[in-house]
């Protein structure tokens, strides 16, 4: 997996410069920022699920407690990340608000490209719950073929769509959104597999808020401090200078990320 992925950047950096502009890499640069910011809101809860899916499903009588455990983080989730769409929505001219009046890129394209980047970071979020659940349950080999599949599909799709139909960074943005969905249903889908014969029903059940709160904002100070110090950078310059010189700056950023 980390290998296709580790292709397909090493191929596709060099191409989105040449063919849509080193501008248009901004933008780019400060979806992944902002991507890398926001999933201090997981809470910790993506490693609470693994661990929790792993200990619960090693005896088959805990199977409700499984299923209500996942059906209580899951709401959880995507309550969060659908309130994630108003934060960064209105967050990011914040930070690109100079933009405008230097960018070669006309402000609808560039309003409308916001709009995309919200949009995507708010169905990336939950990726990282569905997959912790997936450890968890020992499906890694499925869902890196799933993680595989897709990716390679994405790749090729960029492409063919830049090269032969349209020539924006929108189609970069519109086919990850494309992808994400359908990467969301084909896992989600993966995990309730596993309890399609099953006589019990998945519950909301606060208890286990309660009961993994202190692991999960334990785990969650780490990270907010990993992602403090690895993304301010880049929100901090995206306000100071100019588009170009932020596309400059992401670009080597991603380029010295890759090893």
């Amino acid at each position: 997996m980390q290998l296709m992925i580790l292709a397909s950047q090493l191929f596709l950096l060099p191409f989105y410069v040449r063919i849509l502009g080193v501008e248009s890499y901004a933008l780019v640069g400060i979806y992944i920022s902002l991507q890398g910011v926001f999933v201090m809101f997981d809470l910790g809860m993506s490693t609470t699920i693994n661990q929790e899916m792993a200990k619960t499903l090693a005896h088959k009588e805990n199977k409700q407690n499984a299923l209500d455990l996942l059906r209580t983080f899951e709401w959880i989730y995507w309550i969060l990340a659908f309130s994630l769409f108003f934060i960064v929505y209105f967050v990011i001219p914040f930070f690109t608000y100079n933009w405008k009046a230097e960018s070669t890129i006309a402000n609808e394209e560039l309003k409308s490209n916001l709009i995309l980047i919200s949009i995507l970071i708010v169905l990336r979020f939950p990726i990282s719950f569905y997959t912790g659940a997936l450890n968890g349950m020992q499906q890694q080999y499925k869902m890196n073929n799933v993680s595989i599949v897709l990716e390679l599909f994405k790749f090729l799709l960029i492409i063919f769509i830049i090269l032969y139909i349209h020539k924006s960074i929108q189609v970069f943005f519109l086919v990850n959104i494309v992808i994400t969905i359908l990467q969301l249903l084909i896992l989600r889908g993966i995990i309730y597999s596993n309890f399609k014969h099953s006589e019990y029903k998945a519950r909301f059940r606060k208890k286990f808020i309660y009961n993994n709160c202190k692991f999960s904002l334990g785990i969650s100070l780490v990270s907010i401090a990993a992602i403090l110090v690895s993304q301010s950078d880049k929100l901090i310059l995206g306000k100071m200078v100019s588009m170009t010189d932020f596309s400059y700056y992401a670009l080597a950023f991603s380029i010295a990320s890759i090893p």
